[in-house]
């Protein structure tokens, strides 16, 4: 999914059976997840001059999941304002379930960010 700086991410966890079938309800105690960064800029730099493959691949802070109570979760991420790639990361009892990933582009040009070289 692509985000613009400062936009929050969701991801929504669909809660199934060892066969696929659907939970109806929820209740699963042992869900958790993470969010980690890979190919971030750092502070401060041009996005188009941030160096391809850089990896920090730390943890930013725990998310918070809701409980739709209907067999869906819904994981809440902070605001992303670093531009990169990001990784949530799902688990229950602590295996992996899954994972998705989300692209953040930088914001709307903001004049009292810009830098005047000369």
């Amino acid at each position: 999914e692509l985000l613009v700086a400062g936009e929050r991410a969701q991801a929504l966890v669909l809660a199934r059976d060892r066969h696929g079938n659907s939970w109806a309800v929820g209740g699963e105690l042992g869900l958790s997840a993470e969010l980690r960064a890979s190919s971030v800029a750092p502070p401060g730099t041009i996005p188009a001059a941030h160096v391809a493959g850089l990896s920090c691949d730390v943890d930013l802070q725990p998310l918070h999941i809701h409980d739709r109570h209907d067999g869906t979760y819904t994981v809440h991420c902070p605001s992303l304002s670093r531009v990169g790639s990001y990784t949530v990361s799902v688990l229950l009892d602590g295996l992996h379930v899954g994972a998705c990933t989300f692209e953040v582009r930088p914001g709307p040009i903001e004049p009292m960010a810009c830098i005047v070289f000369g």
